[in-house]
């Protein structure tokens, strides 16, 4: 569907669109990240996240992969990164032998709006691997991995927790 552009709201924020007869708020990933802006292509796609029940579009550059990634090879991300005001890197996976970076956002931290949700969340230092909400609620996901969903913004390579995604559309 079209996004309309919503009127005063944040620079991040592209507008909203009608996705089957839900109203959903699309937040462009680059600009939300301070990477320059780009004109969509057929690459472009927006994955649609959960965010406390409700969903929310982020527009990203592609959809790489989904992956899976043994806990243990999830590293804390570096102090200086998890010291500023904007924590919202849960921690860095290290593949093909460290040549291949994926940061891992929590993007429903960094897309939740209420303020007492951002002072609740504030107070947390957790990393994705300790928090055990990222598995399966089925039972069928091994506690030694995690499932992300990967994806680039410029030519950096971000990833969410599956468990989050409600689907992938494709930009209009």
């Amino acid at each position: 569907p079209d996004i309309t552009r919503v009127p005063n709201a944040p620079s991040y924020v592209e507008g909203a669109c009608n996705l089957r007869g839900n109203v959903l708020p699309i937040i462009d990933g680059r600009t939300w990240l301070n990477i320059d802006r780009k004109t969509e292509d057929e690459n472009s796609r927006v994955i649609v996240i959960d965010v406390d029940g409700k969903a929310t579009g982020v527009i990203v550059d592609k959809v790489s992969e989904v992956m899976r990634v043994n806990i243990a090879d999830i590293e804390e991300p570096p102090e200086i990164v998890r010291n500023v005001d904007a924590d919202y890197l849960n921690g860095i996976v290290k593949l093909d032998n460290g040549n291949r970076l994926v940061m891992l956002l929590d993007i429903v931290r960094a897309l939740r709006v209420s303020d007492t949700g951002k002072d609740q969340i504030n107070g947390q230092d957790e990393i994705l691997h300790k928090n055990s909400a990222m598995l399966n609620s089925t039972g069928t996901e091994s506690i030694d991995e995690e499932q992300l969903v990967s994806f680039l913004l410029d030519k950096e390579e971000y990833a969410i927790g599956i468990m989050k995604v409600k689907e992938i559309i494709r930009t209009p």
